[in-house]
């Protein structure tokens, strides 16, 4: 017999998440897997990957190497850890304020410092330093990445940015600027001066640390 028989019905996880009571990760997980195990394979889920995090950047492969998920529940796993990741990321009524390298790296990290891939991203910026737009422009290799100068401000053009600022993450978690990073933040400088479209600064992301280029005076010299 499977745990969630041996429960009283207020007891069971679904029945606790729609009477609004507090429900541990396991039982939030067994809500969105559901079936008679579904409280084995939330704890089987927990004891092979540990953290959510975890979760979030495994694949559908290694969710269905537990007894029980099969792709229809792996994928909707993905998609509620992928819900969550946004929510994060999610921006409120008030328009974002991007005047820092800390407050670039505040709104970027959560979608960022987790990645196993590295992204490049361009924040677009108007002349109170206000974020009116975020583009994703490459998803590299672990080991490098290829921009392209002319892309980077393609869509800042199209937005009538004053200002833009460049990021992108370190998947080792080191964000430690490379040669070529430092390469890239100063064409990307030259570029912008010739545009009349400023480069603010070149944020590395890293695991719960991040590196301004500008701060560090790499490639704005």
């Amino acid at each position: 017999m499977s745990i969630l028989h041996t429960l009283p019905i207020r007891e069971r996880p679904a029945h606790k998440v729609t009477g609004g009571l507090y429900c541990s990760m396991p039982e939030l997980l067994a809500v969105l897997l559901g079936g008679a195990d579904q409280i084995e394979m939330a704890y089987a889920l927990i004891a092979k990957f540990g953290t959510l995090t975890a979760m979030l950047n495994a694949s559908d492969t290694e969710f269905q190497e537990i007894p029980g998920i099969g792709p229809v529940v792996a994928a909707r796993l993905k998609a509620a850890l992928e819900l969550g990741r946004r929510m994060m990321t999610e921006s409120s009524e008030d328009p974002v304020m991007i005047k820092s390298p800390g407050d670039a790296a505040c709104f970027l990290m959560p979608e960022l410092m987790h990645l196993e891939q590295e992204h490049f991203v361009v924040l677009m910026l108007d002349t109170r330093m206000h974020l009116i737009g975020k583009v994703t422009l490459y998803k590299g290799s672990v080991n490098s990445l290829s921009v392209r100068t002319a892309e980077v401000f393609t869509e800042a053009i199209r937005r009538g940015a004053s200002s833009i600022m460049v990021a992108h993450n370190h998947p080792s978690g080191d964000p430690s600027p490379s040669p070529e990073d430092i390469a890239i933040t100063r064409v990307i400088k030259e570029a912008g001066e010739i545009l009349a479209i400023e480069l603010v600064d070149h944020i590395i992301i890293g695991r719960k640390r991040f590196i301004s280029l500008r701060e560090r005076g790499l490639g704005f010299s």
